[in-house]
């Protein structure tokens, strides 16, 4: 290609640079758009798993106080056990007119006492358990 005069030979070499840089433009547009859409989609997918763990880890925690609930609700049942049984053995030794000594006496009021009082804490526990359960 021949140009006749200096300008028409730096006029076409400056339009072909700047066709040039507006087409290596354009391609990195086209590249940052899509890097951008993938991101976003990303940023979707994490968003979903982050709500999915969330639900599964509140899954998680209620059956976790469903089984607090059923092992309060065990021991409740085992101290009601215990404390019926320490009545019966009291009264058996009354009614046969033989004499407790005083230790084991004690002993029997203490264990009935502490009976009572697990109970009374468990029995709470296991009330704000179900109301934490039915709240979620």
């Amino acid at each position: 290609m021949a140009f006749k005069t200096k300008e028409q030979r730096i006029g076409f070499f400056s339009s072909l640079r700047n066709k040039f840089n507006q087409h290596n433009k354009n391609k990195h547009d086209e590249e940052v758009t899509k890097l951008k859409a993938n991101l976003e989609k990303e940023k979707q997918k994490l968003q979903a798993q982050q709500t999915r763990f969330k639900g599964e880890s509140e899954t998680r925690s209620l059956k976790k106080k469903i089984e607090e609930v059923k092992a309060a609700k065990k021991e409740i049942s085992n101290i009601r056990f215990k404390e019926s049984s320490l009545g019966k053995v009291t009264a058996l030794a009354k009614k046969g007119g033989q004499n407790i000594s005083g230790n084991i006496k004690r002993v029997i009021d203490y264990e009935k006492k502490h009976a009572k009082s697990q109970f009374k804490t468990l029995k709470k526990a296991a009330k704000s358990a179900n109301k934490s359960i039915k709240k979620a």
